[in-house]
């Protein structure tokens, strides 16, 4: 939901699009992911499932959690 000002609205197909490729692949949709969404919204599940198919979203996924998983080692200065 898109909230500006006093009104507030939820997105259209293609601001959707937009912010599930973002999130999922950190890239905006092709010309033909906008055009086949436009032409079609139900194709939208397709797309999303291609994204998630994709190296892009492992990468994602990595950078989102590798706070968690991070060992910060400093090779320089020996151990205590």
């Amino acid at each position: 939901m898109i909230t500006g000002g006093d009104s507030a609205g939820l997105l259209s197909d293609s601001e959707h699009l937009l912010r599930i490729s973002m999130a999922l692949r950190g890239a905006r949709p092709s010309a033909a992911e906008y055009a086949a969404v436009a032409e079609d919204p139900e194709a939208m599940a397709g797309i999303v499932d291609t994204y998630l198919e994709s190296p892009e979203f492992g990468a994602i996924i990595r950078d989102l959690h590798n706070d968690a998983f991070l060992s910060i080692v400093d090779f320089g200065v020996r151990p205590a």
